[in-house]
């Protein structure tokens, strides 16, 4: 009978122990196991760019701060937490007079660092192109399909962008049709990235309307 009860007290001693451990090892889980987002952000002049990000592994309470790039960049508190995982979301904001490049850091509560990068797009009315190169974006306004022509251009790759600097659409052909009829009406950037038939690179803005 005493073995039974010897035996008994050790179990449960040892199954207490594991317990115990597991509510330390539960409690001390500060660092994210996997957190995940893009790191690059796009906005016109004072516009932003808002995105959403995961994050698995950590306990309520924990926070992603930013450490560097504070006046571009913002970071809310984790929401929707369950299961210990949770979303939050990091904004890029410029003013309205920024332009080129900005960095910025992100840290974790476990001081786990993450660069953002975000880019101003440029107004591109005024932008300049190679003498040998020509764009003509027609109709604008567009009611429904926007079409773009390029002549003088060895390669070209143009995306068309949202005012949040969100790429909604791309191509790399010389001649292309922006199939716009479902998108709402408004404002829209058209990026044109390419090399001219002499060896000239060259990246300009154009705006573009949609109307109906």
């Amino acid at each position: 009978m005493k073995t039974y009860c010897y035996s008994f007290l050790r179990v449960a001693a040892y199954l207490m122990l594991l317990c115990s451990i597991s509510i330390v090892d539960r409690t001390a889980t500060a660092c994210p196991v996997e957190f995940s987002g893009s790191t690059i952000f796009t906005a016109s002049p004072g516009g932003s760019q808002t995105q959403t990000w995961k994050v698995t592994g950590l306990v309520a309470g924990g926070s992603f701060t930013i450490t560097a790039g504070s006046d571009v960049f913002s970071v809310s508190p984790i929401t929707s937490f369950s299961f210990d995982s949770g979303t939050f979301t990091i904004t890029f904001k410029p003013g309205a007079n920024s332009s080129g490049t900005f960095k910025g850091t992100m840290t974790c509560p476990c001081n786990r660092t993450v660069e953002l990068v975000g880019t101003v797009s440029s107004s591109g009315v005024t932008n300049s192109l190679p003498s040998n190169v020509s764009f003509n974006i027609t109709p604008n306004p567009a009611t429904e399909n926007v079409n773009i022509f390029s002549s003088g251009v060895r390669t070209v790759e143009i995306g068309i962008y949202d005012l949040l600097g969100k790429r909604i659409a791309s191509s790399k052909a010389t001649i292309w049709t922006w199939e716009a009829t479902s998108f709402p009406t408004g404002s829209y950037w058209v990026r044109i990235v390419g090399e001219s038939n002499s060896g000239e690179q060259f990246v300009i803005w154009r705006r573009v309307i949609i109307a109906r």
